[in-house]
């Protein structure tokens, strides 16, 4: 068993609207469960800590007095995709073991990043007053992330070290570089595990070179995550022109996922000023060209068997 869950799909920032009941208003975050019964029971990977992470931590909380083991991914530090780790339940316990992964920025190291997004005046608890273990490591798109899934222990490895033959209870999660993004690039992140394999690649802006590496990268993947923020108009229009702002239009979502061959696409990081019925209009241009498509909701669950 290997399940998504959107847990948060906006980008930029959350939207309390009732105009985005459908497809929700929390920024990034997104759970990979690689699990037999797939309910936040097993090795549990985090993707991003929008403001997603809030109802998530929710959840974990409810679920009883488990010891969460969880891995954190960052994609990159920008605040919709950190905002609700301050708010995470979960990392408040002794009990919680938190490994973080995710790249520097401006040479920063991503400890000093979410210390610096913790300390006062703005905000009043620090991020060594949560009490959980918190293992923050850097990591470059020359690692290999190794993810012991019975022991819910992750282990970096360069590229050249990785097991040529996998483990039965050993997913891989591999990191390319995307340079089109504003403040240092990002990381998109390719979970596999048991033969299945998911790409996220949100924050990015296609460009010849760029679409050319994703598309390498996601090649083949049962499910791509893929940015799809703007309408054409909005990205090169006469009266709106936001080339460069490191976000990707619809079809270029669409051309990724026909280039790589993946076998489903999903619509994310939908712009906050999108009401439903724009981000569902977004899903009927993506599906004319990539027909197996939808836009990402808050609860959407995918298993991968």
């Amino acid at each position: 068993m290997f399940k998504i869950t959107f847990w948060g799909v906006r980008g930029s920032y959350p939207v309390p609207s009732r105009e985005v009941l459908t497809y929700g208003g929390n920024t990034t975050c997104v759970t990979a469960d690689l699990a037999p019964g797939g309910d936040l029971d097993g090795a549990l990977v985090i993707l991003d800590a929008g403001t997603g992470l809030i109802n998530l931590g929710r959840k974990l909380d409810a679920d009883g007095p488990e010891p969460l083991t969880a891995t954190l991914l960052f994609t990159h530090t920008h605040h919709d995709h950190l905002e609700g780790l301050p708010f995470f339940k979960p990392a408040y316990k002794d009990s919680t073991k938190l490994y973080i992964f995710g790249p520097k920025s401006l040479s920063l190291d991503l400890k000093e990043i979410l210390i610096h997004e913790m300390l006062p005046p703005y905000f009043p608890v620090t991020l060594e007053e949560m009490r959980s273990t918190k293992t923050i490591t850097d990591i470059t798109e020359l690692d290999t992330i190794l993810l012991d899934v019975a022991k819910r222990e992750p282990r970096v490895v360069t590229n050249h070290d990785v097991p040529t033959e996998r483990a039965d209870g050993l997913a891989t999660i591999s990191i390319s570089r995307g340079a089109n993004h504003p403040g240092g690039g990002i990381f998109n992140y390719a979970i596999a595990y048991k033969g299945k394999r998911m790409v996220f690649a949100t924050d990015v802006e296609g460009s010849p070179e760029a679409n050319v590496r994703l598309i390498e990268f996601a090649r083949g993947a049962d499910l791509l995550i893929h940015d799809s923020q703007y309408l054409e108009q909005e990205y090169s229009g006469p009266t709106s022109n936001k080339q460069g702002w490191g976000h990707s239009t619809v079809r270029m979502a669409t051309d990724v996922a026909t280039g790589a061959g993946v076998k489903e696409l999903i619509l994310f990081h939908h712009d906050p000023e999108h009401d439903d019925d724009t981000v569902a209009r977004i899903e009927q241009i993506a599906q004319k060209h990539f027909p197996n498509s939808r836009a990402a909701y808050e609860g959407l669950e995918i298993e991968l068997d």
